[in-house]
């Protein structure tokens, strides 16, 4: 998947945005708080389960990844414009990268949430189930 990179609410400033894997040691609060990102993207490990098309045989084991873009209201950030901002260039990732000469890339399904979360009172959530399987 290539770079994803968006720009606070002045559509000039880059956004500090981090990529980590789910289940990290970092809290939601010192991501935001400490560390001052804009927006945090994480990516669990795949859920896989094999296709049994015929006569019982795995054909395909396709990975189903939940990427979830998480945003919150701070001074030049409007948490709502930014998930909106992300979920733009996360779906224009993974279309550019949706088939490639082994794979095949797409998503599955979005969910969205808006509640309190990690110690902070409002986060914006934007999840996306993005499937991977070998072509």
């Amino acid at each position: 998947m290539g770079t994803i990179t968006s720009t606070i609410d002045d559509g000039v400033t880059a956004a500090d945005i981090v990529v980590i894997y789910e289940g990290g040691p970092e809290t939601l609060k010192y991501l935001f708080e400490v560390t001052d990102y804009d927006v945090v993207v994480t990516v669990e490990d795949p859920d896989t389960r094999a296709i049994r098309p015929i006569q019982n045989v795995p054909e395909h084991h396709p990975d189903v990844h939940r990427v979830t873009v998480t945003c919150i209201d701070k001074t030049g950030v409007t948490a709502t414009l930014m998930e909106y901002k992300m979920q733009v260039q996360v779906r224009a990732t993974i279309e550019a990268a949706a088939q490639g000469a082994t794979y095949i890339l797409e998503i599955e399904r979005e969910t969205f949430s808006n509640r309190r979360k990690g110690g902070i009172d409002r986060v914006w959530e934007r999840n996306f189930f993005v499937r991977y399987m070998d072509g």
